[in-house]
């Protein structure tokens, strides 16, 4: 039978075997980045900033409300950037996948830009090519998602939790689905949710 120091000795062994296979080291490991999550706070923060400006400003006159109107479109862009980071970064962050978690963040990146410099443009101006715009860039952030489902290794990845992915995928459908439809808004011509319940809200 083997003795208490025995197994502690073989667990050392293994350990350091597993080692072997992580790009990081030990101390790196232990430490949990926090970048992503202040990433994603602070993109929450300018789209919500961005938004309130592009509401108290708009109606000033048409030059004004086509400026905030696309500062309201970038604080979206911003916001879909800073949400994807944190599940990159913490999905991506060992072994293999490291490589992977870089071209996934440029690609990310890349596209937010695009979709940044595409809502400049005066042509843009219509809810159904936003809403196509911005659902094609929210479903972009499936690929890394896809990804990790068909390289999964047990030894760098746990099992997968769906349930907040799939939570805020429905949260971005549904608020889409109120965006383009004008829902409640639509129904009322008395002006009865311009300041509360709105589709927008």
């Amino acid at each position: 039978m083997a003795t208490l120091e025995q197994l502690m000795r073989a667990d050392q062994i293994e350990a350091g075997e597993a080692r072997q296979h992580w790009f990081l080291d030990y101390e790196a490991a232990e430490k949990v980045n926090t970048w992503p999550l202040i990433a994603y706070l602070l993109t929450a923060m300018f789209c919500l900033g961005f938004s309130t400006i592009c509401h108290l400003c708009y109606v000033k006159s048409a030059r004004i409300s086509a400026i905030v109107s696309s500062l309201d479109y970038w604080g979206i862009s911003i916001l879909f950037l800073g949400s994807s980071y944190p599940f990159i970064s913490y999905k991506y962050a060992c072994g293999p996948y490291i490589f992977w978690r870089y071209i996934f963040m440029t690609c990310i990146s890349t596209l937010t830009i695009a979709c940044m410099v595409i809502t400049l443009k005066q042509s843009f101006d219509s809810p159904g090519k936003r809403a196509i715009l911005f659902t094609a860039f929210g479903a972009s952030v499936l690929v890394p998602k896809v990804g990790l489902e068909l390289w999964k290794d047990p030894r760098y990845t746990l099992e997968p939790n769906l349930a907040p992915f799939g939570f805020a995928l429905l949260a971005y459908v549904t608020g889409m689905f109120f965006y383009v439809s004008k829902v409640p808004e639509r129904f009322s011509k008395t002006g009865r949710f311009d300041l509360f319940g709105s589709s927008h809200q």
